[in-house]
């Protein structure tokens, strides 16, 4: 009988040591369990974070005719942090377009920012966690790039929300800027419109880049059909690229004070098409009044109601319509 094999070291048959190898140690899978639950709960959360941020709103003018009948007070919009227009190009160009945005919104409910927070305060302590992995490429491959896969999507995808953000802003600025002057530029107007013209470019160069880029399209290509289904359960309507010309057009008319007519068969989108206009330019959703057999006078001026005083006694007071209450607050009215 042959003498057993030793390794090289001479304390292991080279079979056990070949087994040894194969078979990770207790600390080499505690730090893959870790690993595996660090990147799962992030995915999760990140996933849930971002469902929370596109959150649908639920309000809408109809639930409360005349509900600013001069009683009612817009927050102001934070101040977008003051930058010159090359600063602004460059960071648009370099995928830092979150720098020019608010920190915060009037929008959001006190609720829901201590949730977010709470989110992100959560990804953040994960996201060290996971850091403190990256030079063990031997943990787990396969959630190692499923990780890193859906960081860069989510990356691209609140890139483009941020970029579509600022314009949508741009957009805002210069429609009030030419409604308010009805056509009647002065130099500074001019230089305001250039320098948005500029951004405007850069912006589409950005999302051009995003779109095309190897690394970039499919995040992009995902995140333009996640945009499309969140319009579609949010405002009921998709700013699909064959309908921004229809927005282009109403919005010009608008700009010029005119009023627009819309015609076609019934379930086209007609109505929605303006809400979703109306909330883009003016920040608020429009006054809907909707014609039918019960629509009249009161319901579109207004009408006078008896109410009861502290003192025992009545007095009259004056319940504004929709068409009054859109004239008041300076929004727009849409006649279905």
């Amino acid at each position: 009988m042959s003498p057993e094999r030793r390794s090289p070291e001479g304390s292991l048959p080279l079979s056990e040591t070949r087994a040894a190898e194969l078979v990770e140690s207790p600390s080499a899978m505690d730090d893959a369990v870790r690993f595996h639950d660090a990147v799962t709960e992030w995915l999760d959360l990140s996933r849930e974070l971002e469902q929370e941020t596109r959150q649908p709103k639920t309000e809408t003018s109809e639930e409360k005719p005349g509900r600013i009948w001069g009683l009612e007070r817009r927050e102001p919009k934070q101040a977008v942090p003051k930058a010159t227009l090359q600063d602004k190009i460059n960071a648009i160009s370099v995928g830092q377009v979150g720098d020019l945005l608010p920190r915060a919104t009037a929008e959001k409910s006190k609720v829901r920012d201590e949730r977010i927070l709470t989110l992100e305060a959560r990804l953040a302590e994960l996201d060290r966690e996971i850091a403190r992995y990256k030079d063990r490429p031997d943990l787990r491959p396969e959630v190692r790039a499923e990780f890193k896969k859906e960081r860069r999507f989510q990356q691209v995808g609140r890139e483009l929300d941020n970029l579509e953000t600022y314009e949508d802003e741009l957009d805002r600025r210069e429609f009030e800027l030419l409604k308010t002057r009805k056509g009647k530029l002065g130099s500074t107007d001019r230089t305001i419109l250039q320098n948005s013209a500029a951004l405007h470019e850069t912006i589409q160069n950005r999302v051009t880049a995003l779109e095309t880029g190897p690394e970039t399209a499919l995040a992009a290509r995902l995140h333009e059909l996640a945009r499309y289904r969140d319009g579609l359960v949010r405002d009921r309507f998709a700013e699909t690229p064959s309908r921004k010309k229809y927005l282009e057009m109403i919005r010009r008319l608008w700009e010029e004070g005119k009023n627009v007519f819309l015609t076609g068969a019934t379930g086209t989108g007609k109505t929605e098409l303006f809400i979703y206009l109306a909330k883009k330019l003016y920040g608020q959703p429009p006054e809907i009044i909707r014609g039918s057999e019960r629509t009249g006078a009161p319901e579109i001026f207004g009408k006078t109601l008896l109410r009861a005083t502290p003192e025992g006694g009545t007095e009259t007071y004056f319940q504004p319509g929709r068409y009054t209450a859109a004239i008041d607050a300076g929004r727009p009215l849409i006649f279905d």
